[in-house]
Formats: structure tokens, sequence, C-alpha cells
């Protein structure tokens, strides 16, 4: 009896500490911002982030309205990423009051909201069980959110658009650790990543090429060999973007000189980061879950589909005798499509709408909790 009191005793003591550990953190962070920012610009249309569940959707939508006026009330300031803003500038300002907010668009997940905003983004995490009769948006999955930093150039910028080689006709670059992907996706009725990827290499062995290392990747590179399908796959449990065989740089000349990516699910979900980055590029998705992105992918039009691993050996097949018209055809789909609803200015276009509306994001073990929860097995609509 005397250990239980004296461990509830000890759990106050601590959470009292990470209280004011919280507390203090949000006093510098406001001295930090003020220093660095001067005050917003009243020409410029102020968006005021409130987020209780902070997630990796924060990223891409702040780097999307980098451009307007971001205001964050000081209960909040935690989800904002420091290195974020630092990389691009966004002027941000932490209130402890909001003020004139009939001026102003509020963007948050609580789910009552005064009517005297300008305009109300109200975020919802139901992002695979969407019901909804009232007008709404779909945020689409976001790239890795490194790729938000120096280097969203990527993601942003057509200056590699088709003035690079295309010398890798299929390519998958990722993690493959049997600890991570090991989820059956029974949700969803797709075949998880560690399955897949080893299919494809027990009855594709002869067309494959495992890259090796950074050196091997340059020489493919100079040469322009042709390769039928190139894995890039790490078997590593460090899920960030660093611990992988190629930096963000040699990724994305990879993306640039390849025409098809396995899209391979996620950890627990289908959506990865890894579709949005090569979409960026133009590459032609091949994937299962082409009916959960939104709006959904066509096969045959911006992606390669299939249902099963029997219909995808005959799909990967195909793909591998394409001809260059064919494929030149799919890219420029896929290209329009990223542009239209996966790019940041995309996203941009979502929250800048001038209407209330809700906003559905994928809050990634969130949106799969209420997925759970709902029961709601589908695939697709």
């Amino acid at each position: 009896m005397k250990k239980i009191i004296v461990r509830r005793r000890m759990n106050k003591i601590k959470y009292a500490i990470i209280r004011l550990f919280k507390i203090t953190t949000m006093i510098f962070h406001q001295w930090f911002y003020r220093a660095l920012f001067n005050q917003l610009d009243d020409s410029k249309e102020t968006y005021v982030i409130s987020i209780i569940r902070n997630g990796r959707f924060i990223y891409p939508t702040l780097y999307s309205l980098k451009q307007y006026n971001i205001e964050v009330p000081i209960l909040f300031v935690y989800t904002i990423p420091v290195k974020l803003i630092l990389a691009n500038g966004c002027g941000i300002k932490i209130s402890f009051r909001i003020k004139n907010k009939d001026k102003k668009v509020l963007i948050s997940d609580a789910t009552t909201q005064s009517s005297k905003w300008k305009y109300i983004k109200k975020i919802n995490y139901n992002y695979y069980g969407i019901k909804n009769s009232e007008p709404f948006d779909v945020m689409p999955y976001y790239a890795h959110f490194d790729n938000y930093f120096k280097q969203s150039r990527f993601l942003d910028s057509d200056s590699k658009r088709d003035k690079t080689a295309r010398f890798i006709r299929i390519a998958f670059t990722g993690n493959y650790s049997k600890n991570n992907y090991y989820d059956d996706l029974r949700l969803f009725k797709i075949t998880n990543r560690v399955k897949l990827l080893n299919h494809i290499i027990k009855v594709n062995s002869s067309n494959i090429t495992f890259l090796e290392s950074v050196d091997h990747f340059d020489e493919i590179q100079v040469t322009k060999k042709e390769t039928k399908i190139l894995l890039s796959i790490d078997e590593i449990d460090n899920a960030h973007i660093v611990a992988h065989k190629l930096s963000i740089d040699k990724y994305f000349d990879l993306l640039s000189a390849t025409d098809f990516f396995i899209s391979a699910p996620g950890v627990v979900m289908p959506h990865c980061h890894n579709i949005i980055e090569s979409m960026s590029r133009g590459v032609i998705p091949i994937l299962e879950y082409n009916n959960y992105m939104y709006p959904n992918l066509v096969d045959g039009v911006n992606c390669i589909s299939f249902n099963s691993l029997e219909e995808l050996d005959s799909k990967l097949q195909s793909v591998l005798t394409m001809n260059p018209k064919r494929i030149q055809e799919l890219r420029e789909n896929v290209y329009k499509y990223y542009d239209e609803h996966l790019s940041t200015s995309a996203i941009k276009n979502i929250y800048t709408k001038k209407n209330n509306t809700t906003v559905y994001v994928n809050h990634e073990f969130v949106s799969l909790n209420l997925l759970t929860k709902q029961n709601q097995i589908v695939k697709g609509e």
C-alpha cells in the first residue's frame, strides 16, 4: 500500500515538472519568435493555427501558407516546428490573446469554435471515413517532413521536369524493416510492404538491380545504364530519411531518372510519403491503393493499379515493354494530378478558399484509430 502511495506521489511530481517544463518552453518560444519576427503585415491575410493534436501534417500546412501571416495562440506554440520556420522564414507571431478575429481565418481541430472568425477551417482527422453532407475539402497526404525544409525546392519547382534522361524503368527506394512494415493492413485489404517487395524480388529476380551504395548510383547515373528494376532498400528500424542509402538530393535525382515507382504502402496504412515525392517528379505510381487517393488515381490514366499479386505480375511485364509515347502520356497526367491535388500550391488553395469548411487530414495513427473504432472496413468508394 505504501509503495502505491509513493508511486502516486512520484507521478504527481513528475507531471508537475513536465507541466512546468512546457510552460517554460512556451515562454522561451514567445521571446524567441518576438526576437526573430516583427509585427504581422496588415496587408496580408492572417491565419490563426490552433492545433490540439499535433502531427506531421502541420509541416506542409505551414509551408503552403508561408507567404501569409500565421498567428499561433501561446497554448499551441509547441505545435510549430522551429526548424521549418528558420528554414523558410514563415512570418509567425505567438499571441497570448488573438484580436480582430473577424479579419482572420482560423485553422483548428477543436470541436467547438466561436463564430466570430472571418472563416473557419475545421480540421477533421477521420480521413479514411469521410462522411459529410456539408462543404468539405481533403488535404492530400504529404511528402516526408524533411522535404519541407531547405530541400522543398524539389516539391515546388518544375526546373527538373523532363530535362533529365530517364534510364530507370521501375524503381523503389525506402525502408524494408520487417519490424516496421509487419502490419497486414486488413482494414484496407491491401498487401503490406514486406510481402509486396518479397514477391516482386522472387518473381522478377533476373530484371532486378539492387542499389548497393551512393557510389553505385553515381555510376548508374553517369553511364545512364538502362535499368529495368532498381531497388534501394534498407532494413534498418530508423524511418528518418537521412538513414537511407541516398541523400535527399540523390533520391530526387533517382526519381527524375525513373519512369515508374513501386508505391508500396506505409507502416499501418496505404499512404506513404514516397508516392507524393515520386509524383512530384512525374514518376508514374504502381500501386494497390489508388482508390484511397483523393480524388482517386485512375488505372491507365495517371497510375498503374493492381488488385492482386498475380495482376501485379502482368502489369510489371506490361510496364517493362511499354513504348515511350505511352509512358509520356501517363507522365503528363501524373504531373497534372500532382499540380492540381498534391502540390503545396494545392494545399494552399484548400486553406485560402473564402468559405467555412471541414478539412479532412491524414493524421496517420490518429486517423487509423478512428477507422478502427468505426469499423469502416472499406476499399475506396
